[in-house]
Protein backbone atom coordinates (compact mmCIF):
# COMPACT_ATOMS: atom_id res chain seq x y z
CA UNK A 1 0.00 0.00 0.00
CA UNK A 2 1.77 3.21 -1.06
CA UNK A 3 1.28 6.26 0.90
CA UNK A 4 2.70 9.27 -0.27
CA UNK A 5 3.11 12.46 1.32
CA UNK A 6 5.01 15.71 0.69
CA UNK A 7 6.94 17.08 3.77
CA UNK A 8 9.38 19.44 4.73
CA UNK A 9 12.81 18.52 6.16
CA UNK A 10 12.18 17.84 10.34
CA UNK A 11 8.24 18.01 10.11
CA UNK A 12 6.39 15.69 11.46
CA UNK A 13 4.55 13.37 9.16
CA UNK A 14 1.80 11.24 10.04
CA UNK A 15 0.77 8.51 7.92
CA UNK A 16 -2.44 6.03 8.61
CA UNK A 17 -3.17 3.35 7.29
CA UNK A 18 -6.29 1.23 7.17
CA UNK A 19 -6.42 -2.40 7.18
CA UNK A 20 -9.81 -4.07 6.42
CA UNK A 21 -10.81 -7.82 6.73
CA UNK A 22 -13.15 -8.47 4.09
CA UNK A 23 -13.35 -12.04 5.67
CA UNK A 24 -15.01 -14.49 6.15
CA UNK A 25 -13.26 -15.54 8.63
CA UNK A 26 -11.48 -13.26 11.38
CA UNK A 27 -7.23 -12.51 10.39
CA UNK A 28 -5.14 -13.52 13.53
CA UNK A 29 -1.98 -12.02 14.13
CA UNK A 30 -2.81 -9.51 11.17
CA UNK A 31 1.05 -7.71 11.10
CA UNK A 32 1.54 -4.97 8.88
CA UNK A 33 5.27 -4.51 7.92
CA UNK A 34 6.53 -0.82 6.79
CA UNK A 35 9.78 -0.48 5.19
CA UNK A 36 10.11 3.30 5.71
CA UNK A 37 12.29 5.55 3.69
CA UNK A 38 15.77 6.33 3.82
CA UNK A 39 16.64 8.75 6.20
CA UNK A 40 13.49 9.30 8.07
CA UNK A 41 13.32 9.29 12.17
CA UNK A 42 10.53 6.83 13.52
CA UNK A 43 9.07 8.63 16.37
CA UNK A 44 6.34 6.27 17.46
CA UNK A 45 3.46 3.60 15.96
CA UNK A 46 -0.49 4.41 17.01
CA UNK A 47 -2.09 1.71 17.03
CA UNK A 48 -6.19 1.35 17.01
CA UNK A 49 -5.78 -1.91 18.28
CA UNK A 50 -2.83 -4.94 19.23
CA UNK A 51 -0.25 -4.65 20.97
CA UNK A 52 3.67 -3.45 19.98
CA UNK A 53 5.48 -1.86 17.22
CA UNK A 54 9.02 -2.19 16.73
CA UNK A 55 11.55 -1.36 14.72
CA UNK A 56 14.89 -2.65 13.20
CA UNK A 57 16.80 -1.27 9.94
CA UNK A 58 14.60 1.46 9.73
CA UNK A 59 11.34 -1.21 8.81
CA UNK A 60 8.38 -1.54 11.17
CA UNK A 61 6.68 -4.29 12.13
CA UNK A 62 2.75 -3.63 13.74
CA UNK A 63 1.63 -6.14 15.30
CA UNK A 64 -2.57 -5.51 15.19
CA UNK A 65 -3.88 -8.71 16.75
CA UNK A 66 -7.15 -9.86 15.29
CA UNK A 67 -8.96 -8.39 12.93
CA UNK A 68 -13.17 -9.57 12.84
CA UNK A 69 -14.22 -10.57 9.65
CA UNK A 70 -15.79 -7.04 8.42
CA UNK A 71 -13.37 -5.02 10.80
CA UNK A 72 -10.81 -2.33 10.21
CA UNK A 73 -7.26 -1.50 11.98
CA UNK A 74 -6.14 1.99 11.05
CA UNK A 75 -2.61 2.81 13.02
CA UNK A 76 -0.69 5.74 12.26
CA UNK A 77 2.60 5.95 12.06
CA UNK A 78 4.52 8.87 13.14
CA UNK A 79 7.96 9.93 11.04
CA UNK A 80 9.94 13.04 10.23
CA UNK A 81 11.67 13.04 6.91
CA UNK A 82 15.64 14.00 6.72
CA UNK A 83 15.74 15.20 3.58
CA UNK A 84 13.40 17.11 0.79
CA UNK A 85 11.94 15.18 -1.82
CA UNK A 86 8.63 13.47 -1.34
CA UNK A 87 7.81 10.99 1.10
CA UNK A 88 6.59 7.23 0.01
CA UNK A 89 6.03 4.80 2.33
CA UNK A 90 5.09 0.92 1.35
CA UNK A 91 3.31 -1.21 4.10
CA UNK A 92 2.19 -4.45 3.54
CA UNK A 93 0.03 -6.58 6.27
CA UNK A 94 0.76 -10.36 6.67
Amino acid sequence: MPCASVGAVGQIQLFTLTVTNFGPDPATNATIINALPANSLFLLAAPSQGGYASLANNVITDNLGTIASGGSATPTLVVIPATPRQFINFAGVY
